[in-house]
């Protein structure tokens, strides 16, 4: 994939051919309504609107054996994400646009990730990246005001991994994904230790919306993520003993090994909270440091391009978004599983 989501705004809008001309008088496949059956459910949509937007359809439509009055076409995808993509191909720009103004919610932040996953399976490339990327602009915030729960992080990661066809992107795409998870672990196991009777009331809070640890590292565990499952285990270490009894039956013996192994190598300080990376907080501190003190130590002051320069990179480090990650780990992240599998366990 040539167009890195980095380079594109989260406002704008999926590139496609604007001349009136080939949106009004295309009719290369006739007045022909599609008919598309997916899990069972036959779903109908023009054939000129999905071939326009679909690279991909316009050529299956196009193949001798799908011409007539009459098409069908059986797909294999999600039922709900097809209906999301089909509400996007016929949604008319009025009403989407009171769609983007809704307020950030589970729900909105779905459908873009639904859009997007059929958009790239059917080579709609840009409407692919721009949905993605409106998903990632409401995930990727330290104010987010709903939860995101297990089932949409679980087809975020899926999504991600569609982009194999570009390494530098497809790097990109899973490390933002899987920053998202370690954020929403991060604030699921928030509050205190369930053993703790006066936050019996967080912890089943913290179950109700979802956001549950062990469900988090099951899932994890499905999708085969080490880094994730790791992060998970080490969070449903923090909710304590209690915590942990509640759940032991949705964990597998392998699983509570694994806690064991962690729970022993975390009991040691020394081995996963050297060299902490500083915070972007720190970051702006010490360059005006760093500045401040290049001014006393020459008889001239700094060039202000240099001053700009420092505070400049300083500045965007800072305002970056960063998931939220429990101090004892961040030095750790990328080798974390190694703390849940290690002799004289060997567990894999």
């Amino acid at each position: 994939m040539s167009n890195d989501l980095e380079s594109q705004s989260s406002t704008a809008l999926p590139t496609c051919n604007t001349a009136i001309q080939d949106q009004t008088s295309n009719n290369r496949y006739g007045d022909v309504l599609l008919k598309l059956v997916i899990e069972g459910v036959t779903l109908e949509v023009s054939a000129i609107r999905l071939a326009q937007i679909c690279p991909l359809f316009e050529t299956m439509l196009g193949l001798p054996q799908n011409e007539g009055a009459t098409r069908q076409i059986e797909l294999s995808d999600r039922l709900d994400d097809f209906a999301h993509f089909l509400w996007y191909v016929n949604v008319d720009p009025h009403m989407f646009e009171r769609f983007r103004e809704l307020p950030d919610s589970s729900s909105k932040c779905s459908r873009y990730i639904a859009i997007a996953t059929i958009a790239h399976k059917y080579l709609a490339t840009s409407i692919a990246q721009w949905a993605m990327q409106r998903a990632f602009a409401m995930l990727e915030t330290s104010d987010r005001k709903f939860d995101f729960e297990v089932e949409g992080l679980t087809r975020l990661l899926i999504l991600a991994r569609l982009w194999n066809d570009d390494d530098e992107v497809a790097t990109n795409l899973l490390k933002r994904t899987r920053d998202i998870w370690c954020d929403v672990m991060y604030i699921a196991s928030d509050a205190p230790a369930a053993d703790d009777p006066s936050q019996i009331a967080d912890d089943l809070l913290r179950r109700k919306t979802g956001n549950d640890p062990v469900g988090l590292y099951l899932a994890a565990k499905k999708l085969g993520d080490k880094l994730l499952q790791a992060h998970a285990l080490f969070y449903i270490l923090r909710c304590g003993p209690g915590y942990i009894n509640s759940s032991i039956t949705s964990l597998s013996a392998i699983d509570r090994q694994r806690l064991l192994c962690g729970d022993r190598a975390l009991s040691n300080p020394f081995s996963v909270t050297a060299n902490i990376p500083p915070s972007p907080a720190r970051v702006v501190q010490s360059a005006k440091l760093a500045i401040s003190r290049s001014a006393f130590s020459i008889s001239v002051p700094p060039p202000p391009s240099t001053v700009a320069t420092l505070l400049e990179i300083a500045k965007k480090w800072a305002s970056a978004w960063t998931p939220r990650v429990h101090n004892l780990i961040k030095k750790r992240r990328n080798n974390l599983w190694q703390l849940f599998s290690v002799p004289p366990w060997p567990l894999d």
